[in-house]
């Protein structure tokens, strides 16, 4: 099988989940994602289809509601396999990796900044983590997923709730190294 991208996998498993689907309902399920990973834009999304379509991933169709105009893609047999295959191969080294984290990129540089500037960034760090833990537990809670699809949005709050828990360790080693310092003195 060819390569696939993580973006062309994961529409296909949107197309075999909540298929058939418009380009503009695939865009708005990779918008509305907690995943800053995941790009919803038109110009990411509609050149995808077209390619997936191309190799025979996708059937379109034309579909109009009122004036709007525009195709219906489901997966074909062959998208189908592809999916499959990625699903069941196993994880990859890279899959199981840390990911990029923007506040674990900032707290390498802490030193840079002030006690009082680091207290600010670690606030506002902390106060993001919480706003975002309580919407992602709120679609967790209230949801109206499958089972499978409320394990993902599971995994997603243990995740916010760890970086929660690790900003607060953060803020209170930086205190402990504060008392250590002024008892060297």
């Amino acid at each position: 099988m060819e390569h696939l991208s993580d973006l062309e996998r994961a529409t296909l498993g949107i197309l075999h989940a909540s298929g058939p689907l418009t380009a503009y309902s695939v865009r708005r399920e990779f918008e509305t994602s907690r995943s800053s990973h995941w790009s919803g834009s038109s110009g990411a999304i509609y050149p995808l289809l077209k390619r997936l379509e191309k190799r025979a991933y996708l059937v379109s169709a034309p579909v109009s509601k009122g004036e709007r105009r525009g195709r219906l893609y489901r997966l074909t047999g062959v998208g189908k396999s592809a999916l499959l295959e990625w699903l069941r191969s196993p994880v990859e080294e890279d899959e199981a990796r840390l990911t990029y984290d923007r506040i674990r990129t900032r707290v390498n540089f802490l030193e840079a900044l002030s006690p009082t500037e680091r207290d600010r960034m670690l606030d506002g760090a902390e106060q993001r983590l919480v706003e975002v833990l309580l919407e992602a537990q709120r679609d967790f809670d209230g949801s109206d997923q499958g089972p499978l699809e409320q394990l993902g949005t599971l995994g997603g709050v243990r995740i916010l709730e760890a970086r929660l828990a690790w900003v607060r360790e953060i803020r209170r080693r930086l205190a402990d190294m504060h008392v250590e310092q002024e008892q060297r003195r």
